[in-house]
């Protein structure tokens, strides 16, 4: 859809269908009396490395990639994109 056309019917119904969006920042495996071990202050390795982007994640599919930052002031962190899952485009 560009800015010359206006939405189809589809496109209009789906614009306001709740997605439900999570930021993955990696997994581990383990048993079950591991899991039920952890405490406070316990480390769980993840299989992935530090410099891994961040995966954005809709409806739990993967869409897009990026590089975590920290927005000024209280604000909070922000996931700036730099892969769209199945293309090329790249920021």
């Amino acid at each position: 859809m560009t800015s010359e056309t206006s939405p189809s019917p589809l496109e209009h119904l789906l614009s306001d269908m709740p997605v439900e969006l999570s930021v993955r920042l990696g997994s581990a495996s383990m048993t079950m009396a591991d899991l039920l071990a952890l405490t406070k202050g316990s480390v769980l390795e993840l299989a992935e490395s530090a410099e891994r982007p961040l995966e954005l994640c809709a409806n739990g599919s993967v869409i897009a990639r990026g590089e975590l930052g920290e927005a000024e002031g209280d604000r909070g962190l922000f996931l700036r994109i730099t892969e769209l899952s199945g293309t090329a485009e790249a920021t």
